[in-house]
């Protein structure tokens, strides 16, 4: 699992972009979780909060276990995991 600022000066988002790519692309089922308006670590609470509701989704989503609660914006994340290898960046 990946989660990238989108403004990061210090590592660009292509970078994060390219390792979830070589995963999917190796059958290693990635999640890559792009956020508008963050840098390089994030500051606003709604982007902390993001992250780390992807971040139990997506592990719940791999060790089989319903984190419960309201999910609904990092289960739409999971989507993106899903996607075969050679997707489309937005």
């Amino acid at each position: 699992m990946f989660v990238h600022g989108l403004d990061d000066k210090v590592v660009p988002p292509d970078q994060s972009r390219r390792m979830v790519s070589a995963l999917r692309q190796n059958g290693v089922r990635a999640l890559l979780v792009e956020i508008e308006g963050e840098s390089h670590g994030f500051r606003k609470a709604t982007s902390l909060v993001r992250s780390l509701e992807a971040e139990l989704a997506f592990y719940g989503s791999i060790f089989g276990f319903d984190p419960g609660g309201d999910l609904s914006r990092a289960k739409a994340d999971l989507v993106d995991a899903e996607t075969p290898a050679g997707a489309t960046w937005r």
